[in-house]
């Protein structure tokens, strides 16, 4: 981290960092933000406590035994807390629980009940939430809308900063975006 902050700094560019956002533990967290004078951090939740939404076949993997309610109910719930911690400038692909490929089960009926959740965090706080344009793009995701246009609708107190990104991980992605092709070339 120090070899990145000092590889950045002298140069035009803005310093920035992806951090993930565990609850009870953001003292630790900012104490690591602070240190470095970050110029814009962009927040995440990948982790519920010790458990994954994001990392299929690994030990951490939420999915081998939690209920998609109770995930999804959670997810959101800690998106609105990352949102309100004031540890965040941006928060990143805040849909992120229901984008890892067909094998993730997705809770029955009107999903909004879930992005409900993180929504008074979100509208109380001055984060601004990413939308990103990779996900009805990308091979992993391919089936879905990553970002449901339900969950993005500007409403009330929330109809505001909404970036948006492309997340260009891999030669297929890169390709996609300058093609409008899927998979590769």
């Amino acid at each position: 981290l120090e070899a990145y902050c000092e590889f950045v700094r002298p140069t035009p560019r803005k310093l920035g960092i992806e951090a993930d956002y565990v609850r009870g533990a953001e003292d630790k967290l900012a104490n690591l933000l602070e240190a470095r004078n970050f110029d814009f951090v962009v927040g995440s939740v990948h982790f519920l406590q010790d458990q994954a939404v994001d990392m299929r076949d690994s030990e951490w993997d939420i999915w081998d035994s939690a209920d998609p309610d109770e995930v999804w109910t959670r997810y959101f719930q800690t998106l609105g807390h990352a949102a309100s911690s004031g540890l965040f400038d941006i928060l990143a692909h805040p849909d992120l629980v229901k984008v890892w490929g067909p094998r993730v089960p997705v809770p029955d009926g009107d999903l909004r009940r879930f992005y409900e959740r993180a929504m008074d965090g979100i509208a109380d706080s001055d984060v601004a939430v990413e939308v990103s344009t990779a996900g009805p793009i990308s091979v992993r995701s391919a089936h879905r809308k990553y970002v449901r246009d339900a969950a993005v609708a500007p409403r009330g107190p929330c109809a505001h900063n909404l970036p948006t990104s492309h997340d260009s991980r891999s030669p297929a992605t890169r390709r996609t975006r300058a093609t409008g092709s899927v998979g590769p070339a």
